[in-house]
């Protein structure tokens, strides 16, 4: 057999081992029978023998069990690029992505509102500051009199 065709992804191994745990192969010589034709792309004898378990207890699947963590993504559910859904994300939604969140180009007038009043908060906040500093400046001016100023 040649180097290519011994290379089998995961679930080619996890068929054959489907296919001898039904001739009533044990996990040991399953494994063995695997290494002697596949050599160094042949499974582990520990996933053998997990799959071959669950094999045994009725399992038919030879795929993945969906697990939780990372989310199928929009590409992988549409079956499209992901520069695809980029472009539509882009051109189409008028989006564009700020630390990590998708957000829209264009603010609404309540958006646009909020942030107005949000810069004039802020702006008073400032002005207010300065004039505690300038009337302080001025208070200790008064307090040490002619000779603070050198």
């Amino acid at each position: 057999m040649s180097a290519e065709s011994s290379n089998l992804n995961n679930i080619e191994h996890r068929a054959v081992i489907k296919y001898f745990v039904k001739k009533g192969k044990t996990p040991k010589e399953i494994f063995e029978d695997m290494v002697s034709v596949l050599q160094e792309s042949a499974p582990s004898y520990t996933m053998v023998k997990k799959w071959a378990r669950l094999f045994q207890l009725g399992r038919e699947s030879c795929e993945d069990d969906p697990r939780p963590g990372r989310p199928v993504t929009i590409a992988e559910e549409l079956q499209i690029s992901k520069e695809r859904v980029g472009e539509i994300i882009h051109e189409h939604m008028n989006m564009r992505k700020i630390s990590a969140r998708w957000v829209p180009k264009m603010l609404t007038p309540f958006d646009k509102q909020r942030r107005l009043q949000t810069r004039v908060h802020a702006m008073d906040e400032k002005r207010r500051k300065a004039a505690e500093e300038i009337q302080g400046r001025k208070v200790g001016i008064e307090a040490h009199g002619e000779n603070f100023l050198g």
